[in-house]
């Protein structure tokens, strides 16, 4: 039969205190060069500033001071003839010039494998998801994306289910830093596959 199904997905991250710092060292033409632990994006707003020869500093810029990030993500599931497909959306305005618009976007689809293997014994089923969630275009954009696998066996009081899946994550990130005279714009990319 066909189905269809309005949801609200609660995601969460919540960061620990070695999220919050890291070690860097000072580049470009700084001398001496200089390593310290500094605030990440989600650390402490405290600038660190590095004093150098002949007067010079180095600023290492102070994050947004986050313990945690939660939202809500409104959810829309299909269903019928074997597979499942959902979209999920959110959009808004912080209000802020510093983070600007935040978007989410994702969808996916699974389809039961074991109807075409009736004689399997067990229900098998393959799926794809992606989500793109960003925030103000360029200052940071997080893809995903997972292909995997899902079995599960009914019996008369449970029913035992597992999966696996291939999952790949894009982070970039993008922002102008003042360094004094002038300004430069630095821009992080980091993959992870699992």
């Amino acid at each position: 039969g066909f189905h269809a199904r309005f949801e609200l997905k609660a995601m969460s991250m919540f960061f620990e205190d070695d999220d919050r710092r890291f070690t860097a060292s000072t580049g470009g033409d700084f001398t001496p060069v200089q390593t310290v632990e500094v605030p990440t994006a989600v650390g402490s707003v405290q600038s660190v500033i590095i004093d150098g020869e002949a007067g010079t500093q180095y600023v290492f810029p102070g994050g947004f001071d986050l313990a945690s990030f939660s939202f809500g993500v409104p959810q829309v599931t299909v269903s019928g003839l074997g597979t499942e497909a959902m979209v999920r959306w959110l959009g808004f305005s912080t209000g802020t010039d510093e983070v600007g618009d935040v978007s989410l976007i994702g969808f996916g689809i699974r389809h039961g494998i074991s109807r075409y293997i009736p004689s399997l014994g067990f229900d098998v089923s393959a799926a794809f998801y992606h989500n793109a969630f960003d925030v103000d275009s360029d200052l940071v954009g997080v893809k995903t994306y997972s292909f995997g696998l899902q079995a599960s066996k009914a019996f008369p009081v449970l029913s035992p289910y597992g999966g696996i899946a291939y999952e790949t994550v894009e982070m970039t990130s993008e922002y102008t830093a003042n360094t004094g005279a002038e300004e430069e714009t630095v821009t992080i990319e980091l993959e992870t596959e699992k």
